[in-house]
């Protein structure tokens, strides 16, 4: 049985090796790579006349909302057909997909989780963006709230400016009040979770100071003469605005009876519709079941037709207990896309898209997503018995690093997740698509498991007392005796990260290490994170080929990165002498402005990483899209992650579907007006 089940992989890699090479030459004419300027991507300009959705046309003819050259900004901001391989789209509609991470509640401001699965990039808007920066010939920022910005002649003033007469979903003005009230009173605030910290925004020894000069422009004072990589921040995921209009009546800063405590939890995950400056809106959420969206009345973007986006009128997010269901559903004809991140599923995936009827099309980009086994580093932060602290101190020894490391079969777990060429072993910092990554500058330990009971036991003393096949503690210890026991957790979200983590046990229990595994809730797995509650960790890392974006993946850039070295708030951080050196030069990353200055920093780093074993990579894999045939404006080229995830590296708002291929909507009666929001529970605190 064990040798049929394995011809039939071999033939199903086989089978997706070859169709990999068709898909590699399909649709030039599709695709979008680094073909464009900034202009034919975004503009901001004013039209001749505009257009609106049909159900929003009749709302407006039955006084439920104001005409739409009211809604929209003054300046609108135009999608450009040159983005839109299908060209201007039709209305109407309904998006169907799939999370698996319970929504905690609607202050994203404040740390909330909104389910992830691209909830979040529909929700969360921001002044700049660097997902769509992969169609550009010259990769910047892309505007967003922010219209343009400009650096003053010493380089340390950024002056901003936004989008003028934008109103949020609830048709309240967006200003830049809301851009302060996000900086100043959130991500400066130590007393709130936000999604960035002061220290993200310090520059020179000094944090930087934000000036509103009037409605719609800002400046920037910063410590250091241009500090381009402060550009990074302005995306979705570091500044994603909250309206200052819904979350001052809850904060401690204007309203005396409230308290930070309280804070997060604003707005629970039932009391909808929120407001957002997104093209959709939530209108119904029934936890463990479904989130409905409908389109945002007061959207800000339209194409160069004048048509209001978004095109699509409905979002059906089903909830699931697994990012599995979501590609289930998509092969299945329930849903519209997935990323196809769990190695398990390629093949199975691959062979339903080349079916005859198969309903949607995947593809694959290059090596950028890896899995890693991570060891808590802080000393003190998180102990909370001796035989934590005697951990800590193995971690912290590079010869224990290298005893892990040495009884690891990267290859064989590499193997074990997909046999065929869409994973390879990984070493550490920089998987081999990335453009910063250089195999010089990375060192390999192979896999010696002999090696690794050897450091354990010369190095350390470790011994097998009992002859149990596990190392006991050595004398001198604080647990002397005790069974070398290592707590390995995982997300069991991730079903590629259980897996190589069950591969991890019997490997490491080989060389006497006894290893318990915890398979834990998302929420679970990032709170013990959070609070430094672990001793060894499997991840995985899908921005590791981009780590000039994603600086805190790589090095200890603030005081709570990288996750496996944070500093508490009763225990300063004592970096290893490696890691002071990263830490350096990821402050000289930062003000880098050149692109040769940044691959120079970055090659160092990855040779310090690498040789420190920093991390302990297990395996690289090629991410992949699978999206349904009938998505209009899907590029041939749309990767699955580059500077982003598809859905910030694709503008959801322009994607469309022919009528004849359009579900019917169910909650066209519930597109939110202002009466809506007044019936909330929030609305009335």
């Amino acid at each position: 049985m064990k040798s049929f089940s394995k011809k039939v992989t071999l033939v199903m890699v086989f089978v997706l090796i070859i169709s990999m090479s068709f898909v590699a030459l399909a649709q030039e004419e599709r695709a979008l790579l680094g073909k464009l300027e900034m202009g034919e991507v975004v503009q901001f300009k004013n039209l001749d006349s505009y257009n609106e959705a049909p159900e929003l046309k009749e709302m407006v003819e039955n006084g439920e909302l104001p005409p739409l050259e009211e809604r929209l900004p003054t300046t609108p901001m135009v999608r450009q057909n040159e983005t839109m391989v299908d060209g201007a789209g039709v209305y109407g509609g309904v998006w169907r997909d799939t999370f698996a991470v319970p929504i905690d509640g609607w202050n994203w401001g404040a740390g909330n989780v909104q389910g992830y699965f691209g909830i979040h990039q529909i929700l969360w808007e921001s002044p700049l963006l660097r997902g769509e920066m992969w169609k550009l010939n010259e990769p910047d920022p892309v505007p967003n709230l922010a219209t343009d910005w400009e650096w003053t002649n010493d380089g340390k003033t950024l002056v901003m400016n936004f989008i003028e007469g934008a109103k949020w979903s609830d048709g309240e003005p967006f200003t830049t009040e809301d851009i302060a009230f996000t900086y100043n009173d959130l991500i400066l605030n130590e007393q709130i979770t936000s999604t960035a910290t002061a220290d993200d925004w310090t520059y020179g020894g000094q944090v930087t100071e934000l000036e509103v000069i009037d409605e719609n422009t800002v400046e920037w004072h910063f410590g250091a003469e241009y500090p381009m990589s402060a550009l990074i921040n302005f995306d979705r995921n570091n500044f994603p605005v909250s309206p200052k209009h819904v979350y001052a009546r809850f904060h401690p800063e204007y309203t005396d009876s409230a308290n930070y405590e309280n804070y997060p939890t604003a707005i629970p995950a039932h009391d909808v519709p929120i407001v957002t400056m997104g093209a959709w809106v939530p209108i119904r959420y029934s936890a463990g079941e479904q989130l409905v969206m409908m389109r945002n009345p007061y959207y800000w973007q339209v194409d160069e037709a004048g048509n209001q986006l978004p095109y699509m009128s409905e979002i059906r997010f089903m909830e699931a207990e697994s990012g599995e269901t979501r590609t289930n559903n998509l092969v299945s004809g329930q849903g519209d896309r997935t990323n196809l991140e769990n190695p398990s599923t390629f093949a199975m995936v691959r062979q339903e898209s080349l079916k005859e009827d198969s309903n949607f099309t995947m593809s694959f980009g290059p090596f950028t997503s890896v899995y890693r086994l991570e060891m808590n580093l802080s000393k003190e932060f998180g102990v909370s018995d001796d035989r934590e602290a005697e951990l800590r101190k193995l971690f912290r020894d590079k010869r224990f690093r290298e005893a892990l490391t040495s009884a690891i079969d990267k290859e064989a777990i590499s193997s074990g997740a997909f046999p065929g060429p869409l994973t390879a072993a990984y070493h550490g910092a920089y998987p081999d698509g990335s453009v910063y990554h250089s195999a010089d500058n990375t060192t390999v330990y192979s896999y010696d498991p002999e090696k690794a009971k050897r450091i354990l036991e010369e190095e350390f003393g470790f011994e097998d007392t009992n002859d149990d096949g596990i190392y006991n503690w050595p004398e001198g210890t604080a647990i002397a005796g005790d069974e070398l026991i290592i707590q390995l957790k995982t997300n069991e979200d991730s079903a590629a990260s259980v897996q190589a983590s069950e591969a991890l046990v019997p490997m490491l229990r080989e060389v006497g290490i006894n290893i318990r595994l915890q398979v834990l809730s998302g929420p679970n797995n990032t709170a013990r994170t959070n609070s430094g509650d672990f001793d060894l960790s499997v991840a995985r890392v899908d921005q590791a080929g981009t780590p000039y974006y994603f600086m805190d993946l790589i090095g200890p850039i603030s005081s709570t990165t990288p996750g496996y070295h944070q500093e508490g708030s009763e225990y300063p951080r004592e970096l290893l002498p490696f890691e002071q050196e990263i830490a350096d030069l990821l402050q000289e990353l930062r003000l880098s402005r050149t692109a040769e200055e940044r691959i120079d920093i970055l090659h160092k780093i990855e040779k310090l990483y690498t040789e420190n074993i920093y991390t302990i990579g297990l395996y690289q894999l090629r991410q992949g899209l699978a999206i349904n045939n009938r998505f209009k404006n899907i590029s041939s080229d749309l990767p699955p992650y580059l500077y982003d995830y598809m859905v910030n590296a694709m503008p959801l708002q322009i994607i469309w579907v022919a009528e004849e291929d359009q579900y019917d909507e169910l909650f066209l009666d519930e597109i939110p007006v202002e009466e809506t929001y007044m019936n909330t529970e929030w609305s009335s605190k």
